[in-house]
């Protein structure tokens, strides 16, 4: 892929979220976990740096999603939920955050 992953990893039964960077025209926004378990990703609609939608499903454990033309620069809150345990990953910065630069 053009840009590099968000990897999301099972750390003692629970999942974390990173920080993620992406700068614009680098490829797909694109999360992966540690261990192939599925997951949805929610951002609010109001606020979605992503094309497509605010709500995306991974397949296999692995999602990419273009960026949105209209995508601005900034910080983005969003939700992880990981089909593996049914809970939310938590954010190393809590609630999960997308940085477009």
């Amino acid at each position: 892929m053009g840009s590099p992953n968000c990897q999301i990893a099972k750390l003692g039964g629970e999942y974390a979220v990173p920080k993620y960077e992406i700068a614009k025209g680098s490829g797909p926004a694109a999360w992966q976990t540690s261990d192939g378990t599925d997951f949805t990703i929610w951002f609010s609609p109001r606020k979605c740096p992503l094309a497509g939608g605010n709500t995306f499903e991974s397949t296999n454990g692995t999602l990419a999603v273009q960026l949105s033309e209209n995508a601005e620069p900034g910080t983005y809150e969003y939700t992880v939920h990981c089909h593996g345990n049914e809970h939310h990953a938590r954010g190393l910065n809590s609630p999960p955050v997308m940085i477009v630069i």
